[in-house]
């Protein structure tokens, strides 16, 4: 992924994804992102809080499995959406077929607070 995708992307999901989890303020994108079997996973902090954004073609990882795939040694824990607290997971793109689907936008997103442990 080239350095511009890369901005668009970021510029994607703080306008139209952070939202559905009410984080909006102070966004500051680490450059660190992990790639995994069907998704990625990007980091960043917002009013000192850090995150992860986990991206995935279909939601199957546990919390267990983004530890392993982020590398966080500390606590994570799964932010729920602000207008449907029961869910984690946020559906982005068309529902039906056929559609075109797009890497890091058409799938599902869940976003989790993580504190490594030094």
């Amino acid at each position: 992924m080239n350095s511009g995708d890369a901005t668009f992307l970021m510029n994607l999901y703080e306008r139209a994804i952070l939202p559905q989890f009410d984080i909006q303020n102070n966004i500051s994108w680490d450059k660190n992102e992990q790639t995994f079997q069907n998704g990625r996973a990007r980091f960043f902090k917002s009013d000192d809080l850090s995150y992860m954004l986990v991206f995935e073609d279909y939601p199957t990882l546990s919390v267990d499995d983004v530890r392993d795939i982020s590398g966080v040694n500390g606590s994570i824990i799964p932010i729920r959406l602000r207008d449907d607290p029961t869910e984690t997971h946020l559906s982005f793109g068309p529902r039906s077929t056929p559609y075109k689907y797009v890497d890091g936008i058409t799938g599902y997103f869940s976003l989790y607070r993580y504190e490594n442990v030094r």
